[in-house]
């Protein structure tokens, strides 16, 4: 498995298994019924967060993470993350 920093081109390998996720509101607290571009604007962290995506030698992508600073100015280096694990990946470690 690879874990690189996630492209625009990886955003429609995430929104499947982030809108099953957010659906089921058991692990985030996201409205439910959010839609793909709030996801994506919620999920794809502009500089200096980074997002970053595992994947498969195939090229599965089997989850994702979000990191991003908690705050501004002094506490900026207080950094706040979020991950996400395809369902049909679960269980690989």
């Amino acid at each position: 498995m690879e874990i690189r920093t996630a492209t625009a081109a990886d955003w429609p390998l995430i929104w499947p298994f982030l809108s099953e996720i957010v659906a089921a509101g058991e692990t985030y607290t996201w409205p439910r019924d959010v839609t793909e571009e709030q996801a994506r604007a919620l999920w794809m962290a502009a500089p200096p967060g980074r997002t970053v995506v595992a994947v498969d030698p195939d090229g599965t992508v089997l989850g994702s993470a979000k990191l991003a600073p908690n705050q501004g100015g002094p506490g900026d280096h207080v950094a706040n993350a979020g991950f996400m694990v395809a369902p049909t990946a679960a269980g690989r470690g």
